[in-house]
């Protein structure tokens, strides 16, 4: 998912539709607090929900956990996870139940 305005990008959101995941959803910080990030977690939802997914699940960086609770998305457990560049992150696991969806809600 592509958030756009005149051919410039100001964010992209990714579902995994295998396992549920939210893998990545990231504004220009330029374009932050415009609620393109919900737009597009609401679209997720529409494709996990037509889907038939029963939830969606990410790891939220520690200073975006607020941003998805006000989504509907839960704390379910604290994880650390290994960057690539051999950093650990602090992260917290959180999941979204989708029983009884409707697209476009969330």
């Amino acid at each position: 998912m592509v958030a756009e305005l005149d051919n410039c990008m100001l964010g992209y959101a990714i579902l995994n539709m295998v396992n549920s995941e939210v893998d990545a959803a990231f504004i220009d910080p330029n374009h932050a607090g415009q609620g393109i990030g919900k737009k597009m977690l609401y679209a997720l939802q529409d494709m996990a929900c037509v889907h038939k997914l029963e939830r969606m699940h990410l790891l939220a960086s520690l200073n975006a956990v607020e941003f998805y609770k006000s989504a509907g998305f839960s704390p379910i457990r604290n994880e650390r996870l290994a960057h690539h560049s051999g950093v650990m992150l602090d992260c917290v696991y959180m999941e979204k139940e989708l029983s009884g969806c409707t697209a476009g809600k969330m």
